[in-house]
């Protein structure tokens, strides 16, 4: 008996001693935050963003991450970072896989190496209006999503349901029709389905970090970049060119990606609190958006940007084949056409 309980003292002495015994990763407790004045463990999530500090997006996660903060009583601490500083999303996502207490903001499409369906949500001209990313993404096909990213270790916080803006090409010249596509070098991401998209439409795609996108359009390297209304301005890609083709290419869906593993580190109370503060930006963000569209577009038109209608109808067909280059264009697809009522 004496031996049994010197073996059971043994043991409990370990687990005190190691990380192994908290049921959390090693270090994931804490991120770096330590306690609070409570003796509650403290969990920092480092957001990376590539946007810079007085676009609405970077605006409207601050103002998440402080309210968070302020709700949480200090355990939940989201630092935004501008800029690129803490590296591209590409870069970003390898180190969420890791358990990295990072978070980072970006399209559906850009989760390819890790969860190639959820660039279903990315398809060009998908959408007829921003609601219909809502539902998409809290269906069973945006659940099937969900999970495939789950499995490769990230999580998709807020279920990639919020709206980042329609997108337009701003380039050298005017691009309403496939046939004004024809030669232009077209800055776009390093991820397929961009790369794809704008082939369709006749372009030459050009990979170039977002970061180097306005020395790029300067010096003629790129003739062309898209975004919504309000990053061309805050990035001010129209001091280099002038030529706003209303293209709607993308009706663009957007997410809050974070570690699984380290989402699971967080106690439940705080998961639920994150997850329903991720949950409620999707709808601020699209309202804030969808209302901040004409102002951004007279700010464009102010400085100079000529303003152009394309064929849409033209690029839509231009455009039809893209999910068919993948396999969740014969699978997942189908079936949010289907929801969509197409």
């Amino acid at each position: 008996m004496k031996n049994v309980l010197a073996m059971l003292l043994a043991g409990a002495m370990v687990c005190t001693l190691t990380a192994g015994c908290s049921g959390k990763p090693s270090g994931a407790a804490s991120g770096g935050g330590g306690t609070t004045a409570g003796g509650d463990e403290t969990y920092t999530i480092k957001v990376g963003l590539i946007l810079t500090t007085d676009d609405p997006q970077s605006i409207m996660i601050q103002k998440m991450a402080d309210n968070l903060k302020e709700t949480s009583d200090g355990r939940i601490d989201m630092q935004v970072y501008y800029n690129s500083e803490l590296g591209s999303n590409a870069d970003l996502l390898e180190t969420i896989s890791r358990g990295a207490n990072t978070m980072v903001w970006l399209d559906p499409a850009a989760l390819s190496d890790y969860a190639p369906s959820y660039a279903a949500m990315y398809a060009p001209y998908t959408y007829d209006d921003p609601s219909q990313i809502q539902t998409i993404a809290y269906s069973e096909v945006g659940d099937a999503f969900y999970e495939e990213a789950a499995a490769a270790g990230l999580c998709a916080v807020n279920r990639m349901g919020a709206y980042f803006g329609t997108r337009h090409c701003l380039a050298n010249k005017v691009l309403a029709t496939p046939a004004d596509f024809k030669g232009v070098n077209f800055r776009v991401p390093s991820t397929e389905l961009w790369v794809k998209t704008f082939e369709a439409l006749g372009a030459n795609p050009t990979n170039i970090a977002f970061s180097e996108a306005y020395s790029a359009l300067s010096q003629g390297v790129a003739d062309g970049i898209e975004s919504p209304f309000a990053t061309l301005y805050a990035n001010k890609f129209h001091e280099a060119v002038k030529e706003l083709t209303l293209t709607q290419h993308f009706i663009a869906p957007n997410g809050l990606i974070m570690s699984q593993e380290y989402f699971e580190s967080m106690p439940e109370d705080l998961q639920t609190m994150l997850t329903d503060a991720c949950m409620r930006f999707n709808d601020e963000e699209t309202k804030a958006q969808i209302d901040s569209d004409d102002t951004y577009k007279q700010k464009l038109i102010d400085e100079g940007v000529n303003i152009h209608e394309a064929d849409v109808e033209a690029l839509t067909e231009a455009c039809k084949d893209v999910p068919n280059k993948f396999t969740w264009g014969s699978t997942y697809y189908p079936q949010m056409l289907e929801l969509l009522g197409k």
